[in-house]
């Protein structure tokens, strides 16, 4: 609706959701979900921050809610000493269930040894996307270790 009047969300019938607006049409789509077929499937989610200390603690408390059972975090700023600490000290207190990872040369020879590392490898300093990339296949790799089924 592009009316710029409020809704309400958990209306049960048209007239209900758009209250007293004028309507000249109304398309309704509705998806079922399937249901996992095994409820006990482990998932996890990877994730590269910067600029995440006001962030961090609600970012990791809403994923775990929703039910991910492990967090790879990439730190794309080794300066942010604070925010990688607090990520380590929540880690622990979760259980282990964070990873923590952060952008040095480290990483950046696990890079080198990932498929696809020949084409990315000229825009690895330059280009947050091709990280984001990186880490995501690097995550990939500790998730099938740590035996996610993602």
């Amino acid at each position: 609706l592009n009316s710029g009047k409020a809704i309400n969300l958990e209306a049960t019938t048209v007239a209900e959701l758009v209250g007293d607006l004028e309507v000249t049409s109304v398309s309704v789509i509705v998806r079922e979900y399937p249901q996992p077929a095994n409820p006990t499937v482990r998932v996890a989610i990877v994730c590269q921050l910067k600029d995440a200390s006001f962030r961090l603690e609600s970012f990791i408390r809403y994923h775990f809610q929703l039910g991910f059972d492990r967090l790879y975090l990439y730190f794309d700023d080794c300066r942010e000493v604070e925010d990688i600490d607090r990520a380590k000290l929540l880690g622990h207190e979760y259980g282990g269930r964070i990873v923590v990872t952060v952008r040095n040369r480290e990483l950046a020879e696990l890079w080198s040894a990932l498929d696809g590392w020949d084409r990315l490898c000229d825009f690895a300093n330059s280009d947050v996307q091709v990280r984001q990339m990186l880490n995501a296949l690097h995550a990939l790799e500790h998730a099938r270790q740590d035996g996610m089924d993602w």
